[in-house]
């Protein structure tokens, strides 16, 4: 199958800008990979409201950060990241983010 990742402007901006590019790539290539052959890596985001919006673990420059996605068809787009890897206080932020 064939996925297309996209970014939410402004998303690495708390990370060093010349990592931009090799961590895009890293969350593109490790959202593929899970969604192809990891499912169960995958997590819905508990939020009652939207359905679609899922998270994961990553490393990214040897940190643990959670990334929030949205997936319909064969788009992801991505657009939260933080550095908190307790799920129920990500979900919350990402609600929060969603209410926006």
């Amino acid at each position: 199958m064939s996925y297309t990742v996209e970014f939410e402007t402004g998303l690495l901006d708390r990370l060093p800008r010349e990592e931009h590019p090799k961590y895009k790539e890293t969350i593109s290539n490790k959202i593929i990979e899970h969604l192809e052959h990891r499912f169960y890596r995958i997590k819905p985001v508990r939020n009652h409201l939207q359905k679609g919006i899922y998270e994961m673990k990553i490393s990214l420059g040897g940190k643990g950060h959670r990334v929030a996605f949205s997936l319909r068809n064969n788009q992801i787009f991505v657009f939260y990241i933080s550095t908190n890897l307790q799920k129920v206080a990500f979900d919350k932020e990402v609600k929060k983010k969603i209410a926006k």
